[in-house]
């Protein structure tokens, strides 16, 4: 698998995004209508049988640096629904329905269930493994349920 993204062109040939807004005539815009009137990013994957053998293993491998990049860096978070996270995080709502520490917590299961299926680790004791398999089903159903929400 090669996956090559070039980064969004550049808005500072038109100065400042307010001054490229007022150049549009507009007062607010969502960042996504702005990029495209900027150009589409470069984008290249190639993806070989092998990556689709082991799907779950491959794409693991793309997700976990993401998902470590957006827990470093928590410069936005989410809205996390109170019954996705442990009961002692729900007083750290804000009155807005947000949770910086929600959103750690779910970034974190996250990052262990990718972890955990690129090492490709299976405890010995069944008990054990029963505990792991669950927090990992919950982690990557949490990186669906939550995907929308990586953006900074």
């Amino acid at each position: 698998m090669k996956v090559k993204i070039a980064n969004y062109r550049s808005y500072n040939a038109f100065g400042t995004v307010d001054e490229f807004m007022e150049k549009l005539g507009l007062d607010w815009c969502p960042g996504a209508w702005l990029y495209s009137k900027l150009g589409k990013r470069k984008v290249k994957v190639k993806i070989d049988p092998w990556d689709i053998y082991e799907g779950v293993s491959s794409m693991s491998y793309v997700i976990l640096p993401l998902v470590k990049g957006m827990r470093a860096d928590l410069f936005s978070i989410h809205a996390v629904d109170k019954a996705d996270v442990p009961e002692v995080l729900h007083k750290t709502y804000d009155e807005h329905g947000f949770s910086l520490e929600a959103w750690d917590w779910v970034l974190g299961e996250m990052e262990f269930a990718f972890e955990y299926i690129t090492e490709d680790w299976i405890p010995e004791d069944g008990e054990e493994w029963k505990r792991l398999e669950e927090r990992c089903t919950n982690g990557t159903v949490l990186f669906g349920k939550y995907f929308r929400g990586f953006w900074t």
